[in-house]
């Protein structure tokens, strides 16, 4: 038993860094998940109610011009998952 205590110890001061590293990166991962998992619903319930009420406001406000991209901020957060940045070689207010 003590063999075995001594060898684990062992183990341990050698190895302690990359065990730390690695339960961290899994610590991370998991807490990812379930971020994800939890308000992943909720954001895309919130994301189907934009999306209905930008609808309602262009079709209640006709001299609004509103494409299908609706400009270069909602043509980034809808259209990538990574949120909103300016397309690379274009100024904000400049169409496509």
């Amino acid at each position: 038993m003590a063999r075995l205590l001594s060898s684990l110890a062992l183990f341990c001061r050698v190895q302690a860094f990359p065990c730390l590293l690695l339960c961290y990166l899994l610590y991370i991962l998991l807490g990812g998940l379930v971020f994800w998992a939890v308000e992943g619903p909720v954001e895309q319930q919130l994301r189907v109610e934009v999306e209905e009420l930008r609808r309602s406001f262009l079709q209640e406000n006709p001299c609004v011009r509103g494409g299908p991209s609706g400009g270069a901020a909602g043509q980034s957060s809808l259209g990538s998952p990574e949120g909103c940045s300016r397309p690379e070689g274009r100024r904000w207010g400049q169409r496509i």
